[in-house]
């Protein structure tokens, strides 16, 4: 049922979805294919398991150690090195990042596109690049 409303079709996948999955449940043979094929994709989609699932945390927290030691572990602006928490990753092509969510976590990142940055380093280019693109449009900032 096609809506020109993405409102009102959100409201109707979401319903019809709930619904359908209260028939399943309600039937035991429904409710063993459907558990048959839920396993059937986690079986032939293991990198998408791993990746979205609790226990890619791991890998995800390794990921992040590897490449924070393969751009020098600190800050390439001010040399911060204290947590971990506080690096990001700049890109240094203006919206390369919205390509792919997490696009960091698969072996193939390039990271010659990156910066490691603190967070107040980051904040203070992102500040930058923001304020000039306002300056552009001719509006008025307060200092």
């Amino acid at each position: 049922m096609p809506y020109r409303d993405p409102a009102k079709q959100k409201e109707y996948y979401r319903i019809y979805n709930h619904e359908d999955w209260l028939r399943i449940k309600a039937d035991p043979d429904r409710l063993a294919e459907h558990i048959r094929r839920q396993r059937e994709w986690y079986r032939r989609n293991p990198e998408k398991v791993k990746l979205h699932s609790r226990q890619g945390y791991g890998y995800k927290v390794n990921r992040q150690l590897e490449l924070v030691r393969s751009l020098g572990g600190r800050c390439q602006r001010c040399g911060y090195s204290k947590c971990l928490s506080a690096l990001t990753f700049h890109h240094l092509v203006r919206g390369s990042w919205k390509k792919r969510n997490r696009d960091w976590l698969r072996p193939d990142f390039d990271t010659t596109k990156v910066m490691l940055l603190c967070r107040n380093c980051h904040a203070e280019i992102e500040h930058k690049y923001h304020r000039e693109g306002e300056l552009a449009q001719g509006m008025l900032l307060i200092q």
